[in-house]
């Protein structure tokens, strides 16, 4: 699949995640399409950054953002720990939040 159907398919306007090699394609095409621009595009340091980042915009936002990582196993636990605080942060100051 070309990334531009991949792209449209999605149809995210927030992108955030953690080059790798296997996803050069994918972070070609954002970097060519959006450069570097915080408002769609936001490249992290590791995993739980990117995912505390998607997780702020959809809390702000309410849109769905799009992560992108390597397949490695390796920090799932971090990825996991910021959804986790993300969550439970924004539910005890906001009660509509249903889980």
């Amino acid at each position: 699949m070309k990334v531009q159907s991949l792209f449209d398919i999605i149809g995210s306007d927030f992108y955030t995640g953690v080059p790798d090699s296997q996803l050069k394609a994918l972070c070609n095409f954002l970097m060519d399409k959006y450069g570097i621009d915080p408002r769609h595009h936001i490249i992290a340091a590791n995993e739980g950054n990117c995912t505390a980042l998607a997780a702020g915009y959809h809390l702000a936002t309410r849109k769905v953002p799009v992560v992108y990582m390597q397949n490695s196993g390796e920090n799932i636990g971090t990825v996991y720990s910021e959804l986790f605080v993300n969550i439970c942060v924004h539910a005890s100051t906001d009660q509509s939040v249903l889980f």
